[in-house]
């Protein structure tokens, strides 16, 4: 993951983060406990990007 959501890679992030969450929904519940997903919350939480209720990661520019 990069550190910070740009114009250029923010496709990539949000293709990444989509994947990423995919994956940690197919674990099983003591597979997730394992499992940080830090750095994936706080790339949804600045500003750039935002997360519907619905689970869809959309990015601003």
């Amino acid at each position: 993951m990069p550190e910070a959501v740009t114009e250029d890679n923010s496709e990539e992030v949000r293709r990444l983060l989509e994947e990423i969450f995919a994956l940690y929904g197919e674990l099983s519940e003591e597979e997730q406990e394992k499992v940080d997903l830090t750095r994936c919350i706080e790339l949804q939480t600045i500003p750039e990007a935002a997360c519907l209720a619905d689970g869809e990661i959309i990015l601003y520019k």
